[in-house]
């Protein structure tokens, strides 16, 4: 999964708790029969942080 987000100082942090906490997620709602996603794939996370360069209007 590839994440392009806005560049912050200290982003980096929040981001990944974000991501962390998604994927936790997903994997506490889908263990069981219902959904076999994370047997089959690994889900690995590249955050590009790119930043904002004001345009002339």
């Amino acid at each position: 999964v590839g994440m392009v987000v806005p560049y912050k100082s200290f982003g980096v942090r929040e981001y990944t708790k974000a991501v962390t906490t998604a994927i936790n997620a997903l994997q506490r709602s889908t263990r069981g029969p219902r959904l076999g996603l994370f047997h089959h794939y690994d889900i690995h996370v590249h955050i590009t942080m790119k930043e904002l360069t004001p345009s002339p209007t």
